[in-house]
């Protein structure tokens, strides 16, 4: 996934949630640490430029095949973009953060959520 520093935070999350439409980023003022979740006082929920969460943050990819776990993104976003970043997933109505699932793939959070989302139309 291209990363430009022009984007905001909303670009970004489109752009991902256009390949995992159950799965969503959400930026975080500090890191987290792994198996870790964030606070939700740290969040940030407006959309804002890049360059204002990373003052020197320059154009970029970031790898998203299914095979990425959780942990893998949001290092890399951290490491190569100064992004603090936590992968949230659908449940029901909410977003659960993913860190106690770290280790799962893209593609298996996605599978997750999806058959969450079926038992719940099903039940």
């Amino acid at each position: 996934m291209n990363i430009y520093s022009t984007d905001s935070t909303f670009q970004v999350r489109e752009r991902f949630r256009d390949r995992y439409p159950m799965l969503d980023l959400h930026f975080y003022r500090s890191a987290h640490k792994p198996f870790r979740g964030n606070l939700e006082t740290e969040e940030l929920r407006a959309d804002l430029p890049l360059t204002t969460l990373s003052p020197n943050i320059k154009d970029g990819t970031v790898n998203i095949d299914g095979e990425v776990t959780a942990i893998s993104l949001e290092q890399a976003l951290e490491e190569d973009f100064g992004l603090h970043v936590q992968l949230v997933r659908r449940s029901g109505r909410q977003w659960m953060q993913t860190s106690l699932t770290d280790k799962w793939t893209l593609q298996h959070h996605m599978n997750f959520a999806a058959a969450e989302a079926e038992a719940e139309t099903d039940g």
